[in-house]
């Protein structure tokens, strides 16, 4: 049986990205991006956010990006961002299937 869910997604898209990492530096945050970097990236990605935690009277996320330099290879982005900004962050819902193993014989 297939089981499709819904799931609530956010994701900072990369003209975001590179104004929270604008304000990243400038409030001297620990994680930030370099600019090397965020040249690389398409405008269009949407990098979701897969870990997030209270840190320092700010919150740190993890991004899932594949690297712009090596596409094949996955890699962790880290940036820091203020508790407003990590408020206002944009969110999309989407649809996943799964196959349930409920009817399964050992």
């Amino acid at each position: 049986m297939i089981k499709m869910t819904e799931e609530t997604v956010t994701y900072i898209d990369v003209p975001l990205l590179k104004k929270l990492n604008r304000k990243a530096i400038a409030k001297r945050y620990n994680r930030s991006l370099t600019n090397s970097f965020l040249n690389e990236l398409d405008e269009s990605l949407k990098l979701p956010v897969v870990w997030s935690l209270e840190h320092n009277h700010e919150m740190r996320l993890k991004l899932a990006c594949a690297n712009p330099f090596r596409p094949e290879v996955m890699i962790e982005v880290w940036i820091d961002v203020s508790f407003k900004d990590y408020m206002a962050l944009p969110k999309e819902t989407i649809v996943t299937n799964t196959r349930s193993m409920d009817n399964v014989q050992p």
